[in-house]
């Protein structure tokens, strides 16, 4: 009888694991088990958290969180033993559900292992992919999940053959506020056998080009001999999204995106999955011009990437090629070289398939344009793209001459470079001059700030280009027109000026604090530097000028700046210019200045025009 009862157990033991073994690639975790499953409902247990209801199979949602599951209102599945499965890269988790009522939200599912802290994978189940009259099941493919570190991470650990599940936390789903959806079965596939839908066109064949963009994402692709363009642009194919920046629609030839702070994210995401047969084979080709500031291209700043924050090709300036001069600029970034990590899948729907990161030292007000960027497999002939330089001429770096009367403007302001004096560069005109605040805000019709605290404040100039003053150092002046209301009269701390880097101040003391009225204030370079040349080479991205005050300051103050400029003109000043400030003899000061666009002259006290009639 033993032995009898012992043959009986191992010969169904032998058809269980027979029945396991054929049907090992279907895992049932929750509600009707699909023919032929693994029937691992009994060891999972479904939990409503929060305020989400669960009723007979009925969820009734409480709201949907921003990121994937991440409030407490949710259904929770979890397994009650440790449990292992084999799964692989083409794995798919089914969920089976139907609407009750008409519910207009999505469903957010993940899939953890060992809890929702290890390890997890995640998806939204789209609205419009769920019926009402009948259940749908929703095949949630491995490769289609959210690649963010957020809504999953380690997904790795999730592959293998008999990779065991601890007895913890093994799903979320959460729905929107008060909508309703019956799930009637959830099942996970180790490789997902259902067919590809006959609308998804086979992988192409020979050489191919996958258009992430191209000029204004609507006209044609290009059509080239031996070279399957395919179009993955937005509009009909993907969605853009922008994190501190915006598309700007004034620019109808191609895609340019406003900065709006030292970092940004641009986003390109597929809307459908395209069939591909991208691998380290193919290169990422990229056709950009940006105006932001040098800093951005230093130290890992700019990146182009393949999933979010990746990390994956660093767009930095060297002495071979300068990216942010306002011309268009093409990479080619072999995806083998890429750096951090790269998809398991490309061009997967809702998951990011192109990223521009900015990771900090960029302006709000800068540009990134981009007239294409494609993945291809064939990199002997590129796009030559749509888009024609403009006609922006970079100011290059050169020497100053000694010999001829000039000005260099940082701020032209109301100035009037007179007859026989050039303008060698208006920096002004051409947005070479960058500006940083601190404690101080841009204010009024000039070019000034406001203070914004009982502090200090601090105001930058930066050069996005590079001038050779050295040869003409010692003629050189610096001419300021200003209001100061900053600081009032009697006290001891004054606007300071620093030139140059390493940077050498000028003190603007008490004496000269005019809050009333703009004056006119002259320094020869030599004598208030001490004869040492700290703008022999004024680099780019490096500090003009910096302007700063003591700690005595009133909130909402003002100083505002008409003109700013660099000059070697001979002394005393031509008569029709701006005259300076007399910084000697302090008993009369004159100076030019206008008033309701009409000039007229300042002698201490009393106001004169231009024929010497004293007016007031």
């Amino acid at each position: 009888m033993k032995k009898y009862l012992l043959k009986k157990i191992f010969f169904f033991l032998a058809l269980a694991i027979a029945a396991m073994s054929a049907n090992a690639t279907v895992y049932a975790l929750y509600g009707d088990v699909p023919e032929g499953a693994t029937d691992l409902t009994s060891v999972v247990v479904a939990e409503p958290q929060g305020t989400i209801t669960f009723v007979e199979g009925v969820l009734t949602g409480a709201g949907l969180p921003g990121r994937i599951n991440e409030t407490s209102n949710y259904l929770k599945l979890s397994f009650s033993a440790a449990t292992p499965m084999d799964l692989t890269e083409q794995m798919a988790l089914h969920v089976v559900l139907k609407k009750v009522g008409e519910p207009a939200g999505n469903v957010q599912v993940s899939l953890c292992k060992n809890g929702w802290n290890a390890a997890r994978i995640a998806w939204i189940i789209e609205n419009a992919n769920i019926a009402t009259d009948a259940a749908s099941d929703v095949a949630l493919k491995y490769g289609d999940r959210k690649t963010d570190n957020w809504n999953s991470y380690d997904e790795s650990s999730f592959i293998g053959t008999n990779v065991e599940f601890p007895a913890a936390e093994i799903m979320r789903i959460s729905a929107a506020n008060a909508e309703q959806f019956e799930i009637t079965s959830i099942y996970l596939e180790s490789a997902y056998q259902g067919g590809d839908d006959p609308i998804v066109p086979p992988t192409p064949e020979g050489n191919i080009r996958y258009y992430l963009y191209r000029g204004n994402n609507t006209d044609a692709l290009p059509t080239i001999d031996d070279v399957t363009c395919i179009d993955v642009r937005p509009t009909a194919h993907a969605a853009i999204s922008c994190n501190s920046a915006a598309q700007d629609a004034t620019v109808t030839d191609y895609a340019q995106f406003t900065v709006n702070g030292s970092w940004c994210a641009i986003d390109h995401k597929p809307t459908t999955s395209v069939t591909n047969a991208i691998d380290d084979t193919y290169s990422l080709v990229v056709r950009f011009k940006t105006d932001l500031p040098d800093a951005a291209f230093t130290n890992n700043k700019l990146r182009f990437n393949l999933s979010s924050g990746a990390g994956n090709f660093y767009i930095n300036n060297s002495d071979a090629e300068t990216f942010n001069n306002e011309l268009w600029h093409t990479v080619v970034l072999p995806l083998a070289d890429a750096q951090g990590n790269k998809p398991a899948a490309y061009l997967v729907a809702n998951q990011h398939a192109f990223q521009i990161h900015l990771d900090g030292n960029g302006q709000s007000g800068k540009y990134i344009a981009i007239d294409y960027a494609y993945f291809t497999n064939d990199i002997t002939s590129l796009d030559p793209g749509t888009a024609e330089d403009g006609d922006i001429t970079p100011v290059e770096p050169g020497t100053i001459p000694e010999q001829a009367p000039q000005r260099i403007y940082l701020r032209k302001g109301t100035a009037v470079t007179p007859e026989g004096v050039a303008e060698t560069a208006d920096y002004s005109a051409g947005a070479y001059i960058t500006s940083e605040w601190w404690n101080c805000t841009p204010s009024g019709e000039f070019f000034g700030i406001s203070t914004n605290a009982e502090w200090w404040f601090n105001f930058q100039l930066k050069n996005n280009a590079a001038v050779d003053l050295t040869p003409v150092y010692s003629t050189w002046r610096l001419v300021i027109r200003l209001k100061n209301g900053v600081v009032e009269e009697g006290q001891d701390r004054g606007l300071t000026i620093e030139l140059g880097e390493p940077a050498q101040n000028i003190n603007l003391v008490s004496s000269f604090a005019e809050a009333a009225d703009f004056v006119v204030k002259e320094f020869p370079l030599t004598e208030t530097l001490a004869d040492a040349n700290h703008l022999n080479n004024i680099a780019a991205g490096s500090n003009v000028m910096v302007m700063s005050s003591g700690n005595n300051n009133e909130a909402g103050r003002n100083i505002e700046f008409d003109y700013i400029y660099f000059t070697n003109e001979p002394e005393p000043v031509d008569p029709g210019q701006q005259t300076a400030i007399d910084l000697v003899n302090q008993d009369v000061i004159t100076v030019k200045f206008f008033e309701n666009g009409q000039l007229f002259i300042r002698r201490g006290n009393a106001i004169y025009d231009l024929n010497g009639m004293q007016i007031r």
